[in-house]
C-alpha cells in the first residue's frame, strides 16, 4: 500500500471522526433545554349585559402553551395557542347562539412584553351568517398597558347580537 494514499485516507477519517463529534456536541448543546409543551382545557365563563337582560359567554378553552429556554435554562419566551369554541346565552329565556375564539399570544418573559393576535369572538346567527366578530392585535407591556392595537380584541356586545339574543 502507498505510504501517502494510507496517510490521506487516515487524514479523511480523522477528519469525518472530527466533524462527527462536533456535530454531536453542537447537538448537544442545543438540545441542552428543549422547549416544554402544556396543554390545557378548562371552561371561562364571562358575565355582561344587553338592555333589559344579562348575558354570559362560556367558552371550553384548549390551548398549547409552549416555553422556549435560552442556553442556560431561563425562560425566555411562551407562545401560546388557544381555540375556544362556545356559545353566548340571554340568561333570562335561555337562548344560546354559537361561538369560536381563536386568539395567539406571544409572551416575552424577560420584558414582560406581550403581543395578543387572532379573532377575539365570532358569533353565528341561526341558519348561517356571521353577527359579531372582533379580530385584532394588542401589544402590552409588562405593567400590562396597552403600547399597540390594531382592530379590537375585546368589545361590548354589539346591539346586533343584543337583538339577536332578546328573540
Amino acid at each position: 500500500m502507498n505510504p501517502i494514499s494510507s496517510r490521506t485516507g487516515l487524514r479523511g477519517v480523522a477528519s469525518a471522526l472530527a466533524a462527527v463529534a462536533l456535530a454531536f456536541v453542537a447537538a448537544g448543546s442545543a438540545m441542552a433545554m428543549p422547549p416544554t409543551i402544556e396543554h390545557q382545557q378548562f371552561v371561562r365563563q364571562i358575565n355582561n349585559s344587553c338592555p333589559g337582560f344579562p348575558i354570559r359567554s362560556t367558552f371550553y378553552v384548549d390551548r398549547t402553551v409552549t416555553t422556549y429556554y435560552d442556553s442556560d435554562g431561563t425562560p425566555i419566551r411562551q407562545h401560546i395557542e388557544g381555540n375556544f369554541p362556545g356559545e353566548v346565552t340571554n340568561l333570562a329565556t335561555g337562548y344560546t347562539l354559537p361561538a369560536e375564539n381563536v386568539r395567539i399570544i406571544d409572551v416575552d418573559l424577560l420584558t414582560g412584553e406581550s403581543r395578543s393576535s387572532g379573532t377575539n369572538v365570532r358569533i353565528w346567527l341561526p341558519g348561517g351568517g356571521t353577527i359579531q366578530l372582533t379580530s385584532g392585535m394588542q401589544i402590552r407591556d409588562a405593567g400590562g398597558q396597552l403600547l399597540f392595537e390594531a382592530g379590537r380584541l375585546d368589545v361590548p356586545p354589539s346591539p346586533a347580537l343584543c337583538a339577536a339574543l332578546a328573540g
